[in-house]
């Protein structure tokens, strides 16, 4: 994702929107906080060290890891499965 930001941002905007709004339901519904976690990575204006958001989310820099790994994975599958997206 933070390559994407750097190289399309369009395409990195049109991601993130869609994955914080998935992550803000998800949240509700499983009573987590991804999309804070979501938001920290990849949409904060004041850049966080991974150990800051790790603290600041409670949640072990172990986990925090596994976490940006999912969020990396899921926005490849939207990127490489459905392009209407960026229509």
């Amino acid at each position: 994702m933070l390559e994407l930001k750097e190289n399309d941002f369009v395409k990195f905007q049109k991601i993130a929107d869609i994955l914080i709004t998935y992550y803000k339901i998800y949240d509700l519904e499983y009573n987590t906080n991804h999309h804070k976690i979501f938001w920290d990575i990849y949409l904060s204006n004041k850049p966080l060290s991974y150990i800051d958001i790790s603290n600041r989310n409670f949640i072990a820099i172990e986990t925090f890891y596994k976490y940006k790994r999912k969020y990396n994975t899921l926005a490849e599958k939207l990127l490489l499965n459905d392009n209407s997206i960026f229509v």
